[in-house]
């Protein structure tokens, strides 16, 4: 029955209907033959076979889900209490905490509007960026920030002339880009590759100061607090939006130890990354499932030989 049930999904998938929602096609199955190897034993390996990439999946997607629940604990603790000096989150227990217009915050931090924390001024970029240049000058829209990072290889790029006159928003390896539209206010970091890209201007371009740790900044950015902040403030019900204004006097509350914020993003970064690492085996194993469903299901690669091999065992 298992070995049926991936046959009949595997057939299935090809003739559904995604004209509005996805829905098979009505009496397809029916009229269906379906080609099942004669020898059930050899049935029973490929469902198990099978069963086995699928319960991967399902544990890493767990995994997956387990660790996201705990970044954003991670998140509560250290962007509102922070790292003492033996690497403990504070509590009020422990710790002198005082308050502030945005709530109780450690004695150590402070509250900064967000152009006071900046080198550069915060600004949008090219207004028309004209058709795709081959060879041009890379620029970031809002749609390029769909996922975790941006990626060099699908920005459209521009004239040189035309990203000149916008050299203000010339981005560079650790700056942040801002949505300003769209997904308002999503986050993502600049990478090496994409130094000396622009941007457009549905985005932001922020440049940490010097007395700013950069990672932890791009946290920070991310916070519930900063997110209450975008909600009061952004326009629009069809189309959502925040100005400039609005986003420079949006309100962080910032340790004012460099290394304690460095240490923060170091950690919270690091989570991060061992999720996105999950991610990759979590594609990885869905990629390998099509594939071994494509051979086994089909005959066109045979599991005999791991039959023979079972039967000669003692």
């Amino acid at each position: 029955m298992e070995f049926l049930a991936y046959k009949i999904s595997t057939v299935a998938k090809k003739h559904v209907s995604y004209v509005g929602n996805p829905k098979l096609m009505n009496n397809v199955m029916s009229n269906i033959g379906l080609s099942l190897p004669e020898d059930p034993a050899e049935q029973t390996q490929i469902a198990a076979i099978l069963s086995t990439i699928d319960r991967a999946i399902e544990q890493t997607e767990a995994i997956i889900a387990k660790q996201q629940r705990i970044k954003t604990g991670l998140m509560q603790d250290l962007l509102t209490k922070g790292i003492d000096e033996d690497g403990n989150v504070r509590s009020e227990e422990t710790h002198e905490f005082k308050d502030s217009a945005i709530g109780r915050i450690p004695v150590e931090w402070e509250i900064r509007t967000l152009e006071s924390i900046v080198d550069e001024p915060i600004t949008y970029g090219i207004v028309q960026a004209g058709s795709h240049v081959d060879g041009g000058i890379p620029y970031i829209r809002t749609g390029d920030m769909a996922g975790d990072f941006l990626e060099l290889e699908r920005l459209l790029r521009t004239s040189k002339k035309i990203a000149t006159s916008y050299k203000r928003s010339e981005v560079s390896a650790g700056d942040i880009v801002f949505a300003l539209r769209a997904t308002v206010g999503k986050v993502l970091p600049v990478s090496q590759e994409l130094s000396g890209s622009n941007l457009t201007q549905g985005t932001a371009k922020i440049s940490a100061a010097y007395d700013i740790n950069q990672t932890f900044l791009l946290w920070a950015l991310r916070s519930s607090i900063i997110a209450r902040q975008i909600q009061l403030v952004q326009k629009g019900t069809t189309f959502s939006e925040i100005t400039l204004g609005d986003l420079r006097k949006l309100r962080l509350i910032i340790p004012r130890s460099k290394e304690e914020q460095s240490n923060i993003g170091t950690q919270l970064r690091d989570h991060q990354d061992n999720i996105q690492l999950m991610k990759i085996i979590l594609a990885k194993y869905k990629e390998t499932k099509e594939g071994l469903m494509q051979d086994l299901l089909t005959g066109k690669v045979r599991v005999t030989e791991l039959l023979k091999d079972a039967e000669a065992s003692p």
